[in-house]
């Protein structure tokens, strides 16, 4: 093979790409909670279909400070909200698996060129290439 063409065995994997996800865990003062104690409940509305809610019935609170949507929700719209969320948590986890492996693979290709007995030479070339043209601009 000729010099140029020193690291001929992952030119195949040119072009392999990662997603560089900024993964942001927001949300973390607002939370889901089960109510059922009828002696301290109140009648309440559910903030979704807007029903009574009788104070002996459990509910599910979405306790969010400042949030649109907080408050109280019957059990159907409960399991509702609920639901939606656990489908927003499959899919950033299903996202974070993929590109986590695709950085995996790209840290795999990395570490095989860097373990080629070549790559310190041109690397050492180039730095020697690099320190000459600012000798020149002097």
């Amino acid at each position: 093979m000729g010099d140029m063409w020193s690291f001929y065995k992952t030119e195949s994997k040119n072009g392999m790409s990662a997603t560089a996800y900024d993964i942001v865990m927001n949300g973390g003062s607002r939370y889901f909670v089960f109510c059922n104690l009828p002696l301290f409940q109140r009648i309440c509305k559910c903030q979704k279909c807007g029903i009574k809610i009788p104070r002996e019935v459990p509910r599910i609170k979405f306790r969010a400070s400042f949030h649109y949507g907080a408050g109280y929700y019957c059990l159907s719209c409960g399991i509702e909200k609920l639901k939606w969320k656990l489908s927003q948590f499959k899919h950033a986890e299903f996202m974070v698996q993929k590109e986590s492996k695709n950085v995996e693979e790209l840290m795999k290709v990395a570490e095989e060129v860097m373990a080629d007995e070549l790559y310190p030479k041109k690397m050492a070339l180039g730095r020697m290439f690099q320190v000459m043209s600012e000798k020149g601009q002097e």
